[in-house]
């Protein structure tokens, strides 16, 4: 949400919010590979794909896509991390 506080305007998001955009935050500091050296694709290979990778860190509800711990990712649909794509560093998340 966009309040305006003491004149100017300034993004307040909830303790969730606040906590997924820490994880975005981690995953653009720490990714260091480009999505072509990763070999993504904006599709899954079989069962596998980027939302049930444990590197997947999603977009918030208006966004397209997420970010990534290992691939390098910008905002904007093309640059974005998609839930269903995949990469050569899938790694499954475990119950």
């Amino acid at each position: 949400m966009v309040e305006e506080i003491n004149g100017q305007l300034e993004l307040l998001l909830t303790p969730m919010e606040t906590k997924l955009w820490d994880q975005q935050v981690e995953a653009r500091n720490s990714a260091d590979t480009s999505k072509a050296d990763a070999a993504y694709q904006n599709s899954p290979r079989g069962d596998e794909r980027c939302e049930v990778c444990t590197m997947f860190v999603p977009g918030f509800h208006s966004d397209p896509g997420g970010y990534c711990m290992k691939v390098y990712a910008i905002r904007g649909p093309e640059g974005m991390i998609f839930p269903n794509g995949w990469c050569k560093f899938f790694t499954a998340e475990t119950d």
